[in-house]
């Protein structure tokens, strides 16, 4: 989104504006964005899920290893860093810049390289175009093998 905006920035001679055509600059960003949404959101995430009762017992062991029990943890931490990737990737993320073809040679290369088996993996997107458009690329790269991988769009799979 921000990528459109210092695109039409350059035009017009703005210092600066020209980095964000580069995917590594933008990566970078993501990144500082990510860590210091975590900072800042965090902990009043963390407190706000203790006030409304979102912590349990992490482990129910009769004897703690550590001599440290961990009850109160909230279970719900990796929220923030999930939120926190998220909106650096829609803030810098722009169309072209590889996301759809990096997942494609990721799940492509757990189905060749590792020991999985095309019935343990799912992937889910927001609309049949895209789910469509994600099994043909990934037909082109592993053939037929493609055909047997659940590609679904999140409705698809709910209903």
């Amino acid at each position: 989104m921000l990528y459109y905006l210092f695109r039409y920035l350059e035009q017009f001679g703005v210092k600066g504006a020209g980095m964000w055509q580069y995917i590594s600059f933008r990566s970078l960003l993501t990144l500082v964005l990510s860590l210091l949404i975590s900072m800042w959101f965090g902990q009043y995430f963390i407190r706000w899920m203790h006030a409304h009762g979102g912590n349990e017992a992490q482990r129910n062991a009769d004897v703690d290893p550590y001599g440290v029990e961990k009850k109160g943890v909230p279970t719900m931490g990796g929220v923030i860093i999930i939120a926190a990737t998220l909106a650096g990737a829609l803030l810098f993320g722009v169309t072209g810049s590889g996301k759809t073809r990096v997942l494609v040679h990721k799940l492509a290369s757990i189905l060749m390289l590792e020991d999985v088996k095309h019935e343990q993996l799912l992937k889910l997107t927001f609309s049949r175009t895209a789910a469509t458009e994600f099994k043909e690329r990934l037909a082109k790269l592993i053939g037929n093998a493609a055909m047997f991988v659940e590609i679904k769009t999140f409705h698809s799979y709910a209903f």
